[in-house]
């Protein structure tokens, strides 16, 4: 499960309890798919027009799977090489290196919830006031 766009991390006894109740249901599945399967040829089941219904019905349900199957097929080969990378953590000190500020102004924003960032022409921070301390100047 390691190829998935979406991972989130889960304990072992997480996975496994997952793992486990996909078996039990995938499981359930196949156990009345096959028994359905086996009683619609063996004429199990009425002769009606309903029995043809219900075996063009479950045919094109087959039919389905065994496409939707070949898609997710597809896209995984298609995407496998287009893996994506992970995002590189900075630390503080980096961040407010490529700020060009120091690193208590770096802490001051990153505590403010509120605040006013001055900028000069070229971008460069050159001051910031924080809501909180502009209400009480």
């Amino acid at each position: 499960m390691n190829t998935l766009i979406i991972t989130t991390r889960q304990s072992t006894a997480r996975q496994a309890i997952d793992y486990f109740a996909t078996f039990l249901l995938w499981a359930a599945f196949a156990f009345f798919a096959v028994h359905f399967f086996i009683g619609l040829m063996n004429d199990y089941l009425w002769e009606s027009e309903a029995k043809g219904r219900l075996q063009f019905y479950f045919l094109l349900a087959v039919a389905n799977a065994i496409a939707l199957i070949l898609w997710a097929l597809y896209n995984k080969i298609r995407f496998q090489k287009h893996q994506k990378t992970k995002a590189i953590r900075f630390t503080r000190q980096q961040l407010a290196k490529s700020l060009d500020i120091s690193e208590d102004l770096y802490q001051k924003i990153q505590d403010s919830q509120k605040l006013h960032v001055h900028v000069n022409s070229h971008g460069t921070i050159q001051k910031v006031v924080s809501e909180t301390s502009a209400k009480t100047l």
